[in-house]
């Protein structure tokens, strides 16, 4: 709200699944699990439980991901 951005124009990165992906997903943001030294057993199933919406193993591979076509569910 401060910067007149909404919740849903807005991107959680994090490497923390039950704190990142569930707190971005509560304030209505998509989320993407940053794995590169969080991807441990327990972090999985968390992660498989929240359903981010994408992985990556670093920070390099975000600008791709945000450049790539919106993926839609078909109708």
């Amino acid at each position: 709200a401060h910067w007149g951005c909404p919740p849903g124009h807005a991107l959680m990165v994090g490497d923390t699944p039950g704190a990142d992906i569930l707190g971005a997903h509560r304030a209505g943001m998509p989320a993407i699990w940053l794995t590169r030294y969080a991807d441990t057993a327990c972090n999985r199933a968390e992660a498989e439980a929240l359903a981010p919406e994408a992985r990556i193993a670093d920070l390099s591979a975000l600008l791709a991901l945000l450049r790539a076509p919106a993926r839609h569910p078909p109708p």
